[in-house]
């Protein structure tokens, strides 16, 4: 009789707690993860050429250096394609210029030659 007088004593709270308390830790949980959520949204809902700053405002202090990162991370990869936009632009233009050449000297000496 102690035997179950001790697992009623244990296992009434826990059958009272659970669905009580569940449901709270569940919409505490969702409430703290809006910004993550917000976050995602942001990144997942971006074009590949939309390197621009984070559009989420009201971020916990714990994510702010995630963003910063990120935001970094983002500025780099655009600098990188700006970068290897005016390199590609350079070396067409550096290639360019002596194929003109070549090709202008073979044209006037088809022009001489009988």
């Amino acid at each position: 009789m102690a035997l179950f007088g001790s697992l009623v004593a244990l296992a009434l709270p826990l059958m009272l707690v659970l669905p009580l308390g569940l449901p709270g830790v569940l919409w505490f949980t969702r409430r703290s993860l809006r910004p993550v959520a917000a976050m995602s949204r942001d990144l997942g809902g971006r074009g590949p050429g939309d390197l621009g700053p984070l559009n989420v405002p009201d971020l916990p202090r714990d994510l702010v250096p995630v963003r910063t990162a990120v935001e970094r991370l983002m500025a780099d990869l655009a600098r990188a394609r700006e970068a290897e936009r005016s390199f590609s632009g350079n070396a067409a233009h550096e290639l360019r210029t002596p194929v003109a050449a070549a090709l202008a000297q073979s044209q006037w000496l088809i022009a001489e030659l009988p």
